[in-house]
């Protein structure tokens, strides 16, 4: 989200992988206009939902279903709100979900490193986009406007490769989400990107010594 005047724009961003999907365009705003309406102040409103590709044949539906004005070839997907709306009180609020979320907010921002490594920013990256799915080198790559080879050139400067990282932050996640969480295997491969649990397991074993069950075993004896 970033703020101008007295509007504010969330942007959807899809990791940069520039083959992402429409529908994920679309769920990710379509979510944002609801939750807004859900979740804010009576008589607030997004001002605007923007799509970076040219308008379908069905344009129309876009307005009819967001309730709220369309603009097309805008060069980024996003939705546009008046500023005063971060200011306004929740009517839904729970005091104890907001306690929870702070702390886990807060324990999830003691894990970035404040190293100036360039290794360093790839890997809270990589931490704070993961979780939505696959996360490819090409895609970091482009976030961070570079290509594959620079990538591969600047981490082996530091001793290190994107694979290396990745693994990393896969076993951080998975710990968390196997044991804090209580997830399936199932839910835990397909949240850290892997074809299926068969394929997760035997990663997991690779950087733990275990098997994903094993562990979980472990952890709570």
């Amino acid at each position: 989200m970033e703020s101008d005047g007295d509007v504010a724009f969330i942007r959807c961003n899809t990791g940069g992988n520039p083959q992402a999907s429409r529908f994920t365009i679309e769920y990710a705003i379509g979510l944002t206009v609801t939750m807004s309406r859900v979740l804010g102040a009576t008589r607030s409103d997004p001002l605007e939902a923007r799509f970076s590709y040219s308008a379908p044949a069905h344009a129309d539906e876009y307005e009819r279903i967001l309730r709220l004005p369309i603009r097309f070839d805008a060069g980024e997907d996003g939705v546009l709100f008046p500023l005063s709306m971060l200011d306004r009180s929740n009517p839904s609020a729970d005091a104890a979900l907001k306690q929870l979320l702070e702390r886990h907010a807060a324990d999830q921002l003691a894990k970035i490193p404040t190293s100036s490594r360039f290794s360093q920013s790839i890997r809270a990256y990589i931490l704070s986009m993961l979780p939505s799915g696959s996360l490819t080198a090409g895609a970091v790559a482009a976030h961070f406007s570079m290509s594959n080879r620079t990538l591969r050139r600047r981490l082996h400067e530091e001793a290190t490769s994107y694979q290396e990282i990745l693994d990393d932050v896969r076993t951080e996640l998975a710990c968390d989400y196997l044991t804090r969480d209580k997830w399936g295997i199932e839910e835990v491969a397909f949240l850290l990107g892997f074809s299926d649990s068969s394929a997760f397991t035997k990663a997991f074993r690779r950087w733990t010594g275990q098997t994903p069950a094993d562990f979980v075993r472990t952890s709570s004896s």
